[in-house]
Parts: C-alpha cells; sequence; structure tokens
C-alpha cells in the first residue's frame, strides 16, 4: 500500500484545543492511522476507508460515525489529548477530512508492473567443491530478482461470504420437528344448561326489583354510561342518585351485569344464536331500543357469563395491573398463573368466591383459607381481579375490591329466600317475562308494527317525566338524545 500524499494540519486545530504541538502530532498520528482517503477514477472524487476494517464509504460523516461505532477507546485517547474535549468532533472532521490519500487495493494491483525476464546464459560448470548457490554467478542472478512487497490484507463485511452448511444429498427434505404443547381443556356449558339457568336468573332479577324501579335503574345508568370517559371512573354511587331507588351497591352491580348478559343477547336462544340489531327486547315489560343495548354492551360494565367457553390455560393481559395489587401475604409463588385462575374459576362457578376457593384444580385451598374461613387477602385479591375483568382492564376505584361480596342472583327462588331489601307496596307491578311464544308472535310482526311498540312503550315516557322532576328541583334535564347516544 503506497502513500500517496499528505495534507497539512489546518491552523483552526489550534483554537480547537490543539494548542500543544507534541499532542497535536499524536491525535493526527492517531486518526490517520484509521483513516485513509482513496482517489476515484473522476477527478477530484475520492473516498474513504478504515485502516483496520476495510470500510469504504463516500461520505466523511459515514466513515466518522463507522469510527465512533466501533473504536471508541482509540478516540477518546484522542479526545484526553484536546484542551477543549467538546470541540473533539470538529477536530476529528478535520483531521478525517486532511487524511492522506492511498490507492485502492484494486488500483495498485492493477499498476504493478510485471518483471521482465532476462535472457540468462546457460549455467557454468561448478567448480569441485563449491555448491551451486554460492557461485559468483548464481548470487549475481538473485540479486537482480525482484523484490516482492506483501500487500496488506483488507476485509470488507459487505464482501464476506457466509459459511453454508454442507447439505446432506438424501434425496427427501428433513420433516420438520414441531414441539406440541399440551392441550388443555375448555371450560364449556350445554346449550340447554346455559339456557335454563339464564332463564331462571332473569326471573330472580325481575322478583328482587319491581318495574318501576328497573326503569329508573336503566335510564340512570345509561345516562351515567353516556356522560362518563372511562369504566376507570364509572361511579355506582351516581346511578343510585340520580335514580333514587334505594339498593346496594352488590345488588345494583348484579344488575348491571345482568343488563350486559341481555344486551348481548346471551341466550335468548336457546341455542344461543346471535340476536337481531332490531329485534324488540324486554325486560319484564320494559322495551329496550336497539341503541341502549349496543351502549349498555359495548360500553357498560360487563358480564363474564357472555364467554361462550374459556381455557382452563387462560391469562389475564399484562396490562391488567395497578401499582400496589393486594394479597401481598398469598405467598412468594403467587403470580399472574394465580391471577389468571382467579377469573377461570369465577367463570366456572359464576362468581361463587367460596366454590373457587375450594376448588382442587385451581389450587386456592392452601392459601385462600385460615380455620375453614376465607382470609381477607384472598378475598381482597379476588376483588381486585374481578374489578379489572368487569372493568375491562381498568380498575374502578369506587367499587375496589367490594365485588368480593357479589353473589349473583340465579334464581328466582335465592329472591325470594332473601329477607333483605323487600320492595316497596306502591312499586308492585305484575311482573310478566316473555316465553317462547310471546317471542315467536313478536318476531311475525312487521316492521312499522315494532316501531308504534317501541315508540309507545320504549323508555322515553319515563325520561320525559324525570325531566319534569329535575325541572322542578332546579337540575338540569336530561335530553333523550343523550340516552341514545
Amino acid at each position: 500500500m503506497v502513500v500517496v500524499g499528505q495534507r497539512p494540519i489546518d491552523e483552526g486545530l489550534k483554537e480547537s484545543g490543539l494548542s500543544n504541538d507534541k499532542a497535536r502530532s499524536e491525535v493526527t498520528r492517531n486518526i490517520h492511522n484509521l483513516v485513509r482517503r482513496i482517489k476515484k477514477e473522476e477527478f477530484g472524487n475520492f473516498s474513504y476507508m478504515c485502516m483496520r476494517s476495510g470500510f469504504i464509504c463516500d461520505g466523511r460523516k459515514e466513515i466518522i460515525k463507522h469510527l465512533e461505532e466501533e473504536y471508541k477507546s482509540e478516540l477518546q485517547k484522542s479526545q484526553d489529548l484536546c484542551d477543549k474535549k467538546e470541540d473533539f468532533k470538529f477536530v476529528l472532521t478535520k483531521l478525517v477530512m486532511s487524511a492522506p490519500f492511498i490507492k485502492h487495493p484494486q488500483q495498485e494491483k492493477e499498476s504493478t508492473p510485471t518483471p521482465k525476464t532476462k535472457a540468462t546464459a546457460p549455467p557454468a560448470s561448478t567448480p569441485l567443491g563449491q555448491k551451486d548457490g554460492n557461485t559468483p554467478a548464481a548470487k549475481e542472478a538473485e540479486s537482480e530478482k525482484p523484490v516482492k512487497k506483501r500487500k496488506p490484507i483488507v476485509f470488507n463485511e459487505s464482501e464476506a461470504v457466509p459459511a453454508q452448511k454442507k447439505k446432506t444429498n438424501t434425496g427427501k427434505a428433513a420433516p420438520k420437528t414441531e414441539i406440541k404443547k399440551p392441550s388443555v381443556p375448555d371450560i364449556k356449558f350445554s346449550h340447554e344448561e346455559r339456557y335454563k339457568e339464564q332463564k331462571e336468573r332473569e326471573e330472580g332479577i325481575l322478583a328482587a326489583f319491581t318495574q318501576q324501579q328497573l326503569k329508573k335503574l336503566l335510564v340512570s345508568y345509561i345516562q351515567t354510561l353516556s356522560s362518563t370517559a372511562s369504566l376507570k371512573t364509572f361511579s355506582i354511587q351516581e346511578v343510585i342518585k340520580s335514580s333514587g331507588v334505594k339498593v346496594t351497591e352488590t345488588k345494583l352491580l348484579d344488575l348491571l351485569l345482568f343488563l350486559h348478559e341481555f344486551s348481548s343477547g346471551f341466550y335468548h336462544e336457546k341455542n344461543n344464536t346471535p340476536v337481531s340489531e332490531n329485534r324488540l327486547m324486554k325486560i319484564g315489560k320494559i322495551p329496550v331500543t336497539s341503541g341502549q343495548r349496543k351502549m349498555i354492551r359495548d360500553n357498560g360494565l360487563r358480564s363474564l357469563r357472555c364467554l361462550e367457553k374459556l381455557s382452563q390455560g387462560w391469562q389475564h393481559p399484562d396490562s391488567w395491573r395497578i401499582l400496589l395489587p393486594p394479597g401481598s401475604k398469598l405467598g412468594p409463588k403467587w403470580g399472574k398463573k394465580e391471577d389468571s385462575h382467579i377469573i377461570v374459576g369465577a367463570y366456572k362457578h359464576n362468581m361463587d368466591i367460596n366454590k373457587i376457593a375450594s376448588d382442587e384444580s385451581l389450587g386456592f385451598k392452601s392459601v385462600a383459607f385460615d380455620k375453614e374461613e376465607l382470609t381477607q387477602e384472598f378475598k381482597d385479591r379476588y376483588g381486585y381481579m374481578l374489578n379489572l375483568y368487569i372493568s375491562r382492564g381498568k380498575f374502578n376505584d369506587e367499587m375496589a375490591y367490594k365485588i368480593a361480596d357479589l353473589k349473583l342472583i340465579l334464581s328466582k327462588e335465592q329472591v325470594e329466600d332473601s329477607s333483605a331489601n323487600p320492595p316497596a307496596e306502591e312499586d308492585k307491578i305484575e311482573m310478566v317475562s316473555i316465553d317462547d311464544d310471546e317471542e315467536k308472535v313478536s318476531d311475525a310482526k312487521s316492521e312499522s308494527s315494532k316501531n308504534t311498540i317501541e315508540e309507545k312503550d320504549s323508555l322515553d315516557d319515563l325520561i320525559e317525566e324525570m325531566k319534569a322532576e329535575k325541572a322542578a328541583q332546579g337540575d338540569v334535564s336530561l335530553e333523550s338524545e343523550d340516552i341514545e347516544k
């Protein structure tokens, strides 16, 4: 490799922190040992080449970036010699731009002349006792041979060919070995069992609330949803307050979960087939419009029961977390797997915390009980996980861990056996549920007839009543279009 020329260092280096002649020469030598310039065939054009790696590029920014990535320690030594370390980038740029020129290895190979062979005289006879190589003629011929220069080894990563594995010529493609994960069974319920259970649950809800209470709570719930940006800030207390119905938070929460099941069309049919969006649906005698059902289904609190099936190996999303979740005393091994099992158990046992804790397949028995009583740590952790699911992954601070006390209404007998919160006498209305025959008749009606019924029996009349009451009290009136939103 032949050095063609070297450009003198710019005097601006002194102003950039290399005032010492010895330091300036040492930094210059270090940088020029790393990078050189290569002339191109076009006049005035040149490239940069890294002397160590053989990396070649056209722009100085690219070669400086290469040096900063690959030779940090060498550049650091040169930077330490500068008085103004913050100006080292300017020094480096100047030295790279003034790097000496070298010939490209390919150009050097082409420009090397081939040595001419001289006509040699026939070998003279060697005197006796003297070796061939020691004769004066042999020494003279040896001295006339051209001296071969050793070429530097340059490695270019872009031209390197990766090593290829030898292929065995068997004639057949090697079969791909797939690692099969053990299959985890799904938790499923039969259509007949689930349909019967949902009908009994609807009867229980209708027995627990009067028609007037259902109307008020439904209107208040839809209005609260329409004015709430996220379920994280959703307020059950606001629903109770604006409706004027005296009801406990857990009982109202059960109703809201049922409304999600109802709006999703969960087992409205025996085979759980999807329900038409325009179909007239009623809770008892109360018609619910398609817009109201859509808002509850897509934006309201969601019920676990609406899942068709759930794998026993299901795991919750990583985004389900708060800074300090409860249950620190449940043991060091408690983690995402156990949290996910809580949701699986709630789906399997209809949110019955006692059955969940006693289920051997879930593995909670050793940590959930203390002398046959549920520990508060397990109850809080259960409430925390159910809160996240019901609120669609956003922890609701108002509900917190109270969901642990929720017990779903699954039958009318369950309500009759309970003596809590009996309905007021003046609110009692005849409870009418829609059986299969009435549904068939409703489906057979014309579209215009459906619209007439919805206009007559929908919640608009109640909205007008509540609007008049609030106007009399000086409150802001309800807008029906907000309810339909």
